[in-house]
């Protein structure tokens, strides 16, 4: 796959938040430390593909952002290997330019679905009307007319309360309560309060969640101890890798496509350890939180301690994280997997017709029904 080609990355967490993720799209695009619009500080290639985000509000304004600075019309780099480079209008009778592609491994909002306004994005999963179906024939299969609901408190989580509202309303269900939210844990106290007071014994989440929002959970644990969580399928791979939050949801029903083993992942993650990478911070964590293994920093360790309500200990240096989780095919991989494809026959097909250049990518999202 892609011969004589090496793809670089920038990899950022946008912690679900919009200022975030444009400031790391900026970063990225501008080729600097510093955010820097309008400018690119940089030689290299310009960027082939973005992958993100896992939620729908910073993924909406990810996809604005990029339509603005038109990254949706040219992408990749060229590679001159002599002779006479073929003119923009040559290139676009036979292949059409470039175009940078955007893959989004969680955003289910259904606005994405329209291509008039988002022509280059997709999605390596279903948006939520599709979801919320299946939430409705769950409930009707086995009798359940009486439900709350708990949302976020932000957009993504207002917007998709009304989609699920319509979706089971509509049907006869009745919806008891319905709780927004909030990462700050003090703000729930009163919403807390209505679901102990509640009498459904059915639950359905909706909006975002993230470390914050398991964290009341994991609180809360006694008092979904008799409730049925019906969990949306963007909240489920991040419960599968938080150990933590198996006994708060156990018993509860998750919605998500199969998950098949990714070929070689298992193998290749048991290499990975502390011993070897002393350097990798993002393994310090990955330890942490998943083997309770204290790492070198005395900071980190406590906040982790507190914040997820855990004693660490210092380790045998035997611990493998492939011990306690098996990763199974995701949403991530998919999104990598497919660009990578797209990236290799879009430079294959152009060497064909071009064999003087070396063309990354073109475009060819005429050929493409979603």
């Amino acid at each position: 796959m892609l011969p004589n080609i090496t793809l670089g990355y920038h990899a950022f967490d946008s912690c679900g938040d919009v200022q975030r993720t444009l400031k790391s799209v900026m970063k990225i695009l501008s080729r600097s430390t510093l955010e820097i619009p309008n400018y690119s500080c940089s030689k290299h290639g310009k960027v082939a593909g973005v992958i993100g985000d896992q939620y729908s509000l910073t993924t909406l304004h990810l996809a604005q952002f990029l339509n603005v600075y038109r990254y949706t019309q040219i992408c990749g780099f060229i590679a001159w290997r002599g002779g006479n480079l073929p003119s923009t209008k040559q290139i676009s009778k036979r292949g059409n330019l470039p175009s940078t592609k955007q893959i989004s491994y969680g955003a289910t909002d259904p606005l994405l679905s329209d291509r008039a306004l988002y022509p280059f994005f997709f999605r390596t999963v279903q948006d939520d009307r599709t979801h919320y179906a299946v939430i409705l024939k769950f409930l009707q299969h086995f009798g359940w007319n009486w439900v709350g609901i708990i949302t976020s408190k932000d957009e993504s989580g207002e917007k998709e309360l009304q989609e699920l509202s319509h979706e089971i309303t509509s049907h006869g269900i009745c919806i008891e309560f319905i709780v927004k939210m909030s990462s700050i844990e003090k703000e729930n106290d009163k919403d807390l309060a209505v679901i102990r007071k509640s009498t459904t014994q059915v639950l359905i989440t909706c909006g975002t969640c993230s470390a914050p929002c398991f964290l009341i959970f994991q609180n809360s644990e006694s008092l979904l101890q008799n409730i049925t969580i019906i969990v949306k399928a963007s909240w489920t791979y991040v419960l599968y890798f938080n150990i933590r939050s198996g006994k708060t949801f156990n018993g509860s029903l998750s919605i998500s496509p199969p998950m098949n083993p990714i070929p070689g992942v298992n193998t290749l993650i048991h290499k990975f350890h502390p011993s070897n990478r002393p350097n990798d911070p993002l393994l310090e964590d990955i330890w942490l939180m998943n083997l309770n293994c204290l790492s070198p920093n005395l900071e980190k360790n406590n906040f982790f301690q507190y914040l997820y309500k855990f004693t660490a200990n210092n380790c045998t240096g035997k611990e493998r994280i492939r011990d306690k989780i098996s990763v199974p095919q995701n949403p991530v991989y998919n999104a990598v997997y497919i660009l990578a494809h797209t990236l290799h026959n879009m430079h294959s097909s152009l060497a064909s017709l071009y064999p003087e250049i070396d063309l990354l990518s073109y475009k060819y999202l005429n050929l493409v029904s979603i």
